[in-house]
């Protein structure tokens, strides 16, 4: 899995924005400088190995935002999760490709 953050000017739309390609992200409010003026910033923070849906939303940001650059970082993560025991979520499911399960006790790590 990779961890990708782009970075941009805020605006009030990013977060509806972003969810057209994605089901989960973080936003983090910040504060931005460019060419030495500051700027409220945001960065949309989402783990994927879609690359492809992370450089449209980069696209989709900038066209909306107006700008002549969003700028996106990577890099690789090893992904875990705490989940819930089987018996407090229901039944042992599997992944949306049917071969990983979804609930499990204890800690589930990504397979990458």
């Amino acid at each position: 899995m990779t961890r990708y953050r782009l970075y941009t000017e805020r605006f009030d739309n990013i977060g509806a924005l972003a969810s057209q390609r994605f089901d989960g992200f973080t936003l983090i409010e910040s504060r931005g400088y460019w060419q030495g003026a500051p700027e409220d910033s945001v960065i949309v923070e989402v783990v994927t190995d879609d690359a492809s849906k992370v450089k449209a939303l980069a696209e989709d940001i900038r066209r909306t935002n107006h700008q002549q650059a969003v700028m996106v970082t990577s890099e690789p993560v090893t992904v875990e999760w705490a989940l819930a025991p089987t018996d407090s979520v229901g039944p042992l499911t599997t992944g949306p490709l049917g071969d990983e399960p979804m609930y499990t006790d204890g800690w589930a790590s990504d397979p990458a």
